[in-house]
């Protein structure tokens, strides 16, 4: 198998180029890029840490195809003008104009997300100084309370959890997250409200039914950096918090669904 090198483009030909569009029926349109006046004057280098070893003359002919792959490294902006006339019997019927502009871009590889869950397992304190910065995660009493509390009451049993107090607990993310889901245990006052926020907007506002028992449930609002739980009547705790970790940046247009 040949060795393998990564070369580049240094030069593009200054003329403009043209799109060919072409349709064959119950196929995708091709598209092509032809330069209209002259064939196109490219130029092709490769690194100057790398170079090709070439030992000896020779003349290379291509017996096959040569597959050749650009990298885009700026966005391409190309502009379709055209008109497709229809007939019927041999008389025009009518014909469509297609006018617009094509945007090429590179792909960027997404990673695969993978959920990120935070509980309190392991803390032995009954409780800690405010606000707790917990597995990047910080946590604040909404009431000025000094102090954060844990309690083991309810499922799962035995495991440490995060007292909520009625006032409310705040959660901020250290950046931008999306499918938040809250794991909940509650034996006071039903109604737990969830506020979500995008820097200093609100973004969404729920309502959660949650009597005598642990329950989990999504969070409205995506993405969002911080949240806000409230209710209980001093008898409810966090269990586990779990979120997607996301691109977006805080300087970002919030979307307000």
């Amino acid at each position: 198998m040949p060795e393998e090198k990564n070369v580049r483009i240094i030069e593009w030909p200054k003329q403009k180029a043209y799109l060919q569009h072409y349709f064959q029926l119950d196929e995708p349109c091709p598209v092509s890029i032809v330069f209209d006046d002259a064939p196109a004057h490219v130029k092709v280098s490769n690194e100057k840490d790398d170079p090709f070893q070439v030992n000896m003359n020779m003349n290379l002919k291509a017996v096959d195809e040569i597959p050749v792959c650009i990298r885009i490294c700026e966005p391409i902006c190309a502009v379709s003008d055209y008109s497709i006339g229809i007939e019927l019997l041999g008389q025009p019927l009518a014909s469509i104009r297609v006018k617009g502009q094509t945007k090429l871009a590179n792909c960027k590889d997404t990673p695969p997300v993978t959920a990120t869950c935070v509980d309190f397992a392991g803390i032995s304190a009954k409780e800690t100084k405010a606000p707790l910065t917990h597995k990047g995660l910080q946590f604040t009493p909404l009431d000025q309370s000094p102090v954060v509390q844990f309690t083991a009451m309810g499922q799962p049993t035995n495991q440490v959890k995060l007292s909520i107090p009625e006032a409310g607990m705040r959660i901020d993310f250290p950046s931008a997250v999306t499918n938040v889901s809250l794991t909940v245990v509650n034996f006071g006052n039903p109604v737990i409200t969830v506020n979500s926020f995008f820097n200093a907007t609100l973004i969404a506002n729920q309502s959660e039914m949650i009597q005598n028992q642990t329950r989990t449930f999504n969070v409205d609002g995506a993405p969002l950096t911080a949240l806000e739980i409230k209710g209980g009547s001093n008898e409810a705790a966090l269990v586990e918090v779990c979120f997607d970790r996301t691109n977006a940046s805080s300087e970002d247009p919030v979307v307000i669904s």
